[in-house]
């Protein structure tokens, strides 16, 4: 299992790194806050398959694709970060080339 999510996470991180170039880095702080509430509230559809949910009164349930994907990003906005960030080994460095604010 980590070594799947490692190597999906060294694909996705980079291109969520170059989706997140053109904004501020107050605007990736608080997306990556947003993401952390996410990945630590639904993180076990990471480990268990789930299909995302489309309910009657027009709600959605995340599934493991979209918890994958809010990890993925929460890791590019921390690659952000001075010094990167380091995951299942894998180490994450963005230069921040952004407009500021």
């Amino acid at each position: 299992m980590d070594e799947l999510l490692r190597v999906s996470l060294s694909v996705a991180v980079p291109l969520w790194i170059e989706r997140l170039r053109p904004l501020g880095p107050e605007h990736r702080q608080r997306r990556a806050q947003e993401l952390a509430t996410i990945v630590a509230s639904e993180g076990d559809r990471l480990m268990y398959k789930t299909p995302a949910k489309r309910h009657k009164d027009g709600t959605r349930t995340r599934g493991t694709a979209d918890v994958f994907n809010s990890l993925a990003e929460g890791l590019a906005c921390l690659a952000y970060c001075p010094g990167g960030v380091t995951f299942l080994g894998e180490h994450f460095e963005a230069k921040d080339g952004g407009p500021k604010g």
